[in-house]
Order: structure tokens, then C-alpha cells, then sequence
């Protein structure tokens, strides 16, 4: 069958939030691509980019695949698909279908000006080739179109039949072509900073654990452009964790960890496996400090409106902040797929958390409903949706509650308040230590120093009979600021130690801490 040659034709609408730029990053363009072989029951994505050059880029898979009309279908439908109109929305392996908006094909059209779908179904002898033109769409006179227009021309594409290349598999694969110059850029720059690019070694999944680690001390933004893409594509697709991720002691996440596990699905770009970067607690030397982290578990199942609503998920704390910075907030997943990037006013919650909201990050998967609420971008959410705000008044009660209802932020400033009094206190010890072998050199007695919370006339009293130096916490004589109180503890013990004895003691006692009282 000789090669035929159609319009490309989409709503107005649609064009005008496509020509705006929908895709804020190239990971998010190629998202859509990754989806569709999640949708296609293939076992693996695989993306090549020609590094470090960047002028083809692919992404294949041995998915069911599709067929010329069918294609042809999907290409009338633009804004439109049919993907879920079919009675079940599950894939026969039983993955839940991601794609729905069916601008996914045009996603592309941010990073080239032209590219090329092969595919064919396993029953089926042929394979199609079709080469999609999207230079009419990138005309900066496309701009000035008339939008109240019902369609607008933004290419064209020529499709035809061929002898299949591999007669008994299924498959998919689009080539990218005519790269924007802007995005070959991008990949190719390396930020003018002190930042040393990681190397991988190839189809080992371990090695992603150690790109994880390895980024754990750095801000994303502040790596080479190319390894920012393949952590972000990694953070939104559906693939699997880490083995010991994302976080510890979370029921809820063991069986979504499961489930992705279930799916068999995973994402190789340019022959690297990828993990979901998300990867807790951090430091490592915090694992065996419970009170340092705690994973709050999150769940809801209800209808709202007559439309179900279904999530579960969690908030996650650490008394130390989260790195990279690009994970604190909260990540809504659609169908296991990320949408936008990390959400670090948790939806707006409208009260002032301080620096505590630093050590907090989340992420909710939405398995029924939310998805009216989607904008065309697959990035944002219309906010006045039902579903998304259900979802965002149960986010802000889990947060605002009181800690005896299992309230988030007032448990997160319990846990870093008995922390941050643990860390005080070995400080202090950790000073006694040093205070005791000074008293051992200069006056030859091994004495023990405690703080004694009882109430004194005196701060500081020497029981040596029991070679102990008792210092009362809640005397006067030492003043609120905690700093200034450490001193006042050092000075009071070296008065009592070099008046010891003396027959003005008392006197002297009186005078010196009435003006320690006065100066605290």
C-alpha cells in the first residue's frame, strides 16, 4: 500500500495550551511516552538519548502495540481519547490505564519538529510506519492563529504498511527527530559549578541506589542537565522503589510497593535502570533513632458527590532537612504517575509551620477519582474540583490535629523537641566530662557532676562525701537564656570549689550571687 498523507487538526483549546508549552520540563514530554508503554502491557520502556549528542532520541517497547487504524483513530481524536470509554479500565495484565486526556502522541512536539511511529500487533503481518510533521506547529505564525477557529491545522503526518520486521512480537517505537535546539542545549550544559557529573554503570539497578545516595547531599538543580532528567523521569513514572524505599515502618506503602512490583514494569534510558529516587530516613546514622523520623500513614476511602474517592499514601518527618530540597512537600501520583513535582505548601495548608515543614515530604497515590480535576498539562490541578478539595481537607486535618489524635505537625515538634533535649543533654555531658578532668588537675578530687531538679537558695552545692557536685536547675540565681546558664553553671562551681572552707563563706556566697542574679 502506497504511503498516505493526513492533517494533523486539534481543538482550539487544545492548541493554545500546547503552543503555551503544557511540558514545563523534557522529563514531563517523555512522561507521556513512558505512560503509554505502561498502558501497552510492555515490560520495559526503553529510551535512548545519543549522549551526549542528543539528536535522535527514542523509546521503545514490546507492547501490545497498535495498529494503522488504530493510530490513525488516536490522531482524529487529539484531547479526546477513548482509552478508558471501554467498559474496563484495566489493561489485560492488569495495570491500571494511565492515559486519558490523548494528547500524549503530541507531547513531543516541545523537544522536535518531526518524528516517526513504527508499531504493529502480534496477529498482525505487517508493521506501520508513520512520519508526523510538526513543523507547521512550530511556525511562530501557528501563534497568531485565530483560536476561536474549532480546529487549527498544526501538521501533517504520512503513514503506510511495510513487512514487519519481527513477525511474532508486538511492539512500539517512535523516534524523535529534528531535536529543538533549546532542549539539545539544555541536556548538553553543565551548571558552572562545583558539581562532578556520576557514573553509572550500566543495567544495574544498584548503581541507581548509589546515584540516590550519591545526590543526597545536593540540590538537584544543581547537577548536569542530563542526570536532572533522568532523576525527574524516575520520580514520576511508574516503576519500582528501591528495596529498602521509600520510607520505614509504613504499612500503606509496603502494599503500593507491592503493587508496582506486581506490575512489572520498569524504565531503561540509555541503558540505565531506574529507581524511584525516594529513598529514607537520611542521614543514614538516623535508621536507629525513632525519635529522628516517623512515617505518618494516610488513607481514604468514600464517595464525594456521588463519584468515588480513593487514596492512601504518607507524610514522612525527619528532624534533620530533606536533601535534595526538590523532595520536601507532597507528590500526588494519578494512576501511579507522578503529577508535577513535590508540593512544599502541602496544598496550601494555611498555617505558618516554620522550619520544621524542611524535614517533611509525601506522597499520596490516587487510585479512584481526582482526575476531573487534572489540567490539560498533567502538572496541576483545578482547585475547585470536589475531589481535590476532599483531598486537601483531609491532608490539612491529618496536619493540624492535636498529637493525641495523631496529629502530624504537633507529634513532628514533640519528636524534635525530645531530640533536641537528647542533643542538649550530651552536650552537656560531653562538657561535664571536660569540666571534671580540669577539677581532677587543679585541686586532686575525682568529682561527678549532676544536675539536681529541686529547689535551693544555693545553685551549686559540694557534697563530698558522696563526690558528687550538685547543681540545683531551678535556682535564681541562673538565668533564662540557656547559653548564659551554661556559663553560670561553670563559674558557680569554681566559686564553691575555691571558697570551700572559707570562714566568710556565707558572706561572700551572698554578695557573689546577688550579682550574678543582678548581671543574668
Amino acid at each position: 500500500m502506497p504511503p498516505r498523507t493526513f492533517r494533523i487538526d486539534v481543538s482550539a483549546k487544545i492548541i493554545a495550551d500546547i503552543s503555551s508549552g503544557i511540558y514545563r520540563t523534557p522529563a514531563n514530554a517523555l512522561k507521556e511516552l513512558i505512560s503509554n508503554s505502561f498502558d501497552s502491557d510492555a515490560k520495559t520502556a526503553i529510551i535512548t538519548t545519543n549522549y551526549p549528542n542528543f539528536d535522535v532520541i527514542t523509546c521503545s517497547d514490546y507492547g501490545r502495540g497498535m495498529t494503522l487504524s488504530k493510530f490513525e483513530q488516536v490522531m482524529r481524536r487529539i484531547g479526546g481519547s477513548d482509552k478508558r470509554s471501554v467498559e474496563s479500565a484495566i489493561t489485560p495484565l492488569g495495570r491500571p490505564i494511565i492515559g486519558k486526556i490523548g494528547i500524549g502522541i503530541l507531547a513531543v512536539a516541545q523537544i522536535c519538529r518531526k518524528f516517526t511511529v513504527i508499531s504493529s500487533t502480534k496477529d498482525d503481518k505487517n508493521q506501520f510506519e508513520a512520519v508526523i510533521d510538526l513543523k507547521p506547529f512550530h511556525d511562530q505564525e501557528a501563534y497568531k492563529l485565530n483560536l476561536r477557529d474549532q480546529k487549527v491545522n498544526i501538521g501533517e503526518y504520512e503513514a503506510e504498511e511495510i513487512e514487519k520486521e519481527e513477525t511474532d512480537k508486538s511492539y512500539t517505537r517512535i523516534v524523535l527527530e529534528e531535536i529543538d535546539e533549546g532542549f539539545k542545549s539544555r541536556l548538553s550544559d553543565i551548571p558552572n559549578k562545583a558539581v562532578a557529573g556520576f557514573k553509572f554503570k550500566k543495567t544495574d539497578p544498584e548503581t541507581f541506589e548509589e546515584f540516590i545516595d550519591w545526590l543526597k547531599d545536593k540540590k538537584t538543580k544543581d547537577v548536569p542537565e542530563y542526570l536532572r532528567l533522568l532523576w525527574e523521569l524516575a520520580l514520576i513514572s511508574p516503576i519500582p522503589y528501591p528495596k529498602a524505599g521509600p520510607v520505614p515502618n509504613s504499612k500503606t506503602m509496603e502494599v503500593i510497593k507491592n503493587r508496582l512490583l506486581k506490575y512489572d514494569f520498569n524504565v531503561v534510558v540509555d541503558g540505565i535502570k531506574l529507581l524511584k529516587p525516594v529513598l529514607f530516613p537520611y542521614p543514614e546514622d538516623t535508621k536507629d533513632r525513632h525519635f529522628d523520623w516517623k512515617t505518618y500513614d494516610i488513607s481514604y476511602d468514600d464517595v464525594v458527590e456521588n463519584s468515588p474517592l480513593k487514596f492512601s499514601g504518607y507524610i514522612y518527618h525527619q528532624n534533620k532537612a530533606i536533601i535534595p530540597p526538590e523532595l520536601r512537600g507532597l507528590m500526588i501520583r494519578i494512576r501511579n504517575v507522578g503529577i508535577g513535582g513535590y508540593d512544599r505548601s502541602f496544598l496550601g495548608f494555611p498555617q505558618s509551620v516554620g522550619p520544621i515543614i524542611a524535614g517533611m515530604t509525601g506522597e499520596l497515590y490516587v487510585e479512584e477519582g481526582l482526575e476531573d480535576a487534572l489540567n490539560i498539562d498533567r502538572n496541576s490541578f483545578r482547585e475547585t474540583d470536589l475531589h481535590y478539595i476532599k483531598l486537601q481537607e483531609e491532608i490539612f486535618d491529618n496536619l493540624s490535629k492535636s498529637r493525641e489524635k495523631g496529629g502530624i505537625l504537633a507529634d513532628a515538634r514533640y519528636r524534635s523537641k525530645i531530640v533536641q533535649d537528647k542533643k542538649r543533654s550530651d552536650l552537656l555531658a560531653g562538657e561535664f566530662d571536660a569540666l571534671e578532668k580540669t577539677i581532677q588537675k587543679i585541686y586532686g578530687r575525682s568529682l561527678k557532676i549532676e544536675r539536681i531538679d529541686k529547689q535551693s537558695d544555693v545553685p551549686v552545692r559540694l557534697n563530698f562525701p558522696n563526690s558528687r557536685i550538685e547543681i540545683y536547675s531551678s535556682c535564681a540565681v541562673f538565668p533564662r537564656s540557656k547559653k548564659l546558664r551554661r556559663l553560670y553553671e561553670k563559674i558557680s562551681i569554681f566559686h564553691e570549689l575555691s571558697t570551700y572552707g572559707c570562714p566568710e563563706k556565707s558572706a561572700i556566697d551572698s554578695i557573689f550571687y546577688s550579682f550574678l542574679k543582678e548581671r543574668g
